[in-house]
């Protein structure tokens, strides 16, 4: 190999670990911007809505809890609060699904709200009350308390999630479920969130 050519050869080399250090440093600083960018977007206030439901089924009437409870533990208040349809398992004496349907609501801040429920049948649709009947209904005759090889099933859930906005349009969801206990002393529904009220944040 001439001279020259040895020459442009390590020319070429070293332009190309120039340019893969270049890289690898930008790809680097563009992480540590993106990290940065999250801490300070993790800081920005925020809402954080929790929905607070506890129910005895066995006892479930019009003196008990009137439905969903949404707490917001954030520090900013959360608007267009959207809890998506429930639907139960199908009722045995029925043959069809019953589904719990919520109001959207316009903002909750500071102060704890309750939300409308509507229980939807087929024909018929129940607002009074429909969280307790629609939870009444599931335990006593749409979840079985045996599985197939006739073993115990006492733990069951319904999943849903909860959506809201801050007041700069960052959107928010949180996956929840209502668990239930069909144990013969214990006979409970309960909310909660699968992992955690913070959510994610929504694109």
């Amino acid at each position: 190999m001439k001279l020259a050519e040895w020459v442009n050869l390590m020319v070429a080399v070293a332009t190309g670990t120039a340019a893969w250090f270049a890289y690898l440093a930008a790809k680097a600083a563009r992480k540590q911007a993106e990290a940065a960018w999250a801490q300070v977007d993790l800081q920005r206030p925020r809402p954080i809505v929790t929905i607070r439901g506890e129910w005895s089924v066995a006892k479930l009437d019009e003196s008990g809890p009137r439905g969903f409870l949404l707490v917001n533990l954030g520090t900013s208040p959360a608007f267009d609060v959207d809890i998506s349809e429930i639907s139960g398992p199908v009722l045995r004496t029925a043959n069809y699904a019953e589904r719990l349907v919520t109001d959207r609501t316009f903002a909750v801040g500071a102060d704890p709200i309750y939300v409308t429920h509507y229980q939807c049948m087929p024909g018929t649709t129940l607002t009074e009350h429909a969280v307790a009947r629609f939870l009444l209904s599931a335990a006593e005759q749409g979840f079985s308390i045996h599985s197939g090889d006739g073993n115990a099933v006492l733990e069951h859930e319904l999943n849903f999630a909860v959506s809201y906005s801050a007041a700069d349009g960052r959107r928010f969801r949180t996956d929840c479920r209502i668990r239930f206990n069909l144990g013969l002393n214990v006979l409970r529904a309960w909310v909660e969130p699968v992992s955690t009220w913070l959510g994610t944040r929504s694109k």
